[in-house]
């Protein structure tokens, strides 16, 4: 504020000294214009009876010089800005709005850039804590997967983990992911056989009958499955019997007598549940 004031004082006394330069133009002219009255001869002559006119007799060049003397005075000392300020003035108040806004500018930059240095440093804090600030500190809590799965789990937690995420947690997510990282980059190069995959199946039953609510939904499940199969192959046999039956009493059994010996043809092979189907392709 201090220097503030005392360039706003050098303005003020610099239009002061302007003003004074002004009065003492004004004053230079006027006695300027006395000297050419006092020079101009007094001389008169008459045109005409009707009008009586004066005529004033100057050299050319004294009345050159005195206008170029005159001209050259008023310009030195008339301001070349528009408004009250002159042009030094001017280029001084432009010089002190750029430094004012010049020193904004750099305290504003100054200000974020220690805001988000603060916020950096809070931030690393916030993952050393959780562990995955570093690979090194990956390494200390996940010792059992490769640095290369390392470096993706900690990729991997500081792009999708939350800064206040509880260490736990933190850690389960990243080694789940640790787990299917090492999955792919491990894979075996022969295919998996009918043996892996159904102890692999059998983990996965067992793990997901585990409670008593699971294991009675599974249950249920097979016990459904069951009971649709065997609807289905019981209406599929009474329906191959049913058309078998329409066959025979349509074009062979044509008497009572035929009837009984089918009856009992009939007790005799439906031991065999294949004869119905050999007969109905035969059909």
């Amino acid at each position: 504020m201090g220097k503030k004031s005392e360039q706003f004082e050098e303005i003020l006394d610099e239009l002061h000294e302007n003003k004074k330069a002004c009065e003492s133009l004004k004053s230079e002219l006027n006695t300027f214009k006395e000297e050419v009255l006092k020079v101009l001869p007094g001389d008169t002559s008459v045109s005409s009876p009707q009008q009586e006119t004066s005529h004033v007799k100057v050299e050319y060049g004294d009345l050159k010089d005195a206008v170029y003397d005159g001209m050259a005075n008023y310009y030195a000392a008339f301001p070349t800005a528009a408004g009250d300020l002159t042009e030094n003035e001017g280029k001084k108040l432009a010089q002190i709005c750029e430094r004012e806004y010049n020193n904004s500018f750099v305290k504003l930059f100054k200000e974020r850039e220690e805001t988000d240095k603060t916020q950096e440093e809070e931030l690393h804090k916030k993952r050393k804590i959780q562990g995955i600030d570093t690979i090194e500190q990956v390494a200390e809590w996940a010792p059992e997967y490769s640095p290369e799965v390392q470096r993706v789990m900690r990729f991997i937690g500081l792009n999708i983990i939350d800064a206040d995420e509880p260490v736990e947690t933190a850690h389960t997510i990243m080694k789940i992911w640790g787990n299917a990282v090492s999955r792919v980059t491990n894979a075996p190069d022969t295919p998996p056989t009918l043996k892996a995959w159904s102890r692999y199946r059998w983990s996965k039953a067992k793990a997901y009958t585990h409670k008593k609510q699971k294991l009675a939904y599974y249950a249920l499940y097979l016990l459904v499955t069951l009971a649709i199969g065997s609807l289905a192959l019981y209406q599929h046999k009474v329906m191959r019997m049913d058309e078998t039956n329409h066959v025979w009493y349509k074009t062979v059994i044509q008497t009572r007598e035929d009837a009984d010996k089918w009856n009992e043809l009939d007790s005799i092979l439906y031991k065999d549940s294949s004869f119905y189907d050999r007969l109905y392709d035969i059909h």
